[in-house]
């Protein structure tokens, strides 16, 4: 195996990494994106059971602002 060979097999497992490490960061996305809409649902549900008017606007700010940083972060990755 001459020096270019081994260079390739390290950037081909280093690759097989990177996809790896990707695959699971999407997983943890996943997981934080439902447990927010979770919360969220729970927040616009509170609030319109007990009648505190200013709960409402402030989950919505809060899944707003988790949509613009997901959209953020997809755009970087594009």
């Amino acid at each position: 195996m001459d020096r270019f060979e081994f260079q390739l097999a390290m950037l081909q497992k280093g690759a097989e990494e990177l996809e790896k490490k990707i695959a699971n960061f999407n997983t943890i996305l996943l997981q934080l994106k439902t447990a927010a809409i979770t919360i969220w649902v729970a927040l616009i549900g509170w609030g319109f059971a007990n009648k505190i008017d200013a709960l409402v606007p402030l989950g919505y700010v809060i899944i707003f602002g988790f949509w613009f940083l997901e959209a953020t972060y997809w755009r970087v990755q594009f």
